[in-house]
């Protein structure tokens, strides 16, 4: 199974890889600026399969231009032997800017036109939920709305400081 992290910049991406993952494969701390500028794969066995996650830079980023961000994009592709079976769609809870709205168009245009067939959303930051269900939260957003059903309404959402939380793979 291969799965393809992508996201805006900052958002837990490299973090959520490593928690699939179970191990710290992926750079991820606090930064004023990308730490990932280039497409990286990891590979561990997961819940007794043989999981490819790979990490991508951030769309939108500001340290990449668009044709070197396709070109990762591309890369990242190619991490997937032969194909990813998963787009991880990475949002950060309470912060769905306005490039996150149009972010299936940017990824239609990365990856294919049917991306959204295998795009699941991977929301970040789950603990600040605290007493409100995702459901809830999604119901206070039509954009958000929007986009879940664009992904046929696949979503998870991680609380990245939790070891059991790499049950997205109960996904596929």
């Amino acid at each position: 199974m291969s799965l393809v992290l992508v996201g805006m910049s900052g958002v837990g991406k490299s973090a959520a890889g490593n928690t699939i993952l179970g191990r710290e494969e992926f750079i991820s701390e606090a930064s004023p600026s990308s730490l990932t500028l280039t497409s990286q794969g990891g590979k561990g066995d997961v819940c007794e399969r043989r999981v490819t996650v790979v990490d991508t830079p951030g769309l939108c980023n500001t340290e990449l231009s668009g044709e070197k961000l396709r070109e990762e994009m591309q890369r990242a592709v190619t991490l997937c032997d032969p194909k990813p079976h998963t787009v991880i769609l990475v949002i950060q809870l309470g912060r769905f800017t306005e490039q996150e709205k149009r972010v299936m168009e940017t990824l239609q245009e990365l990856f294919s036109n049917g991306v959204n067939e295998y795009t699941v959303v991977l929301f970040t930051y789950g603990d600040r939920l605290r007493n409100t269900t995702i459901e809830e939260f999604v119901r206070r957003d039509t954009n958000l709305q929007q986009l879940l059903r664009k992904c046929g309404d696949r979503y998870h959402v991680f609380n990245n400081e939790l070891v059991f939380a790499r049950t997205i793979l109960d996904t596929y």
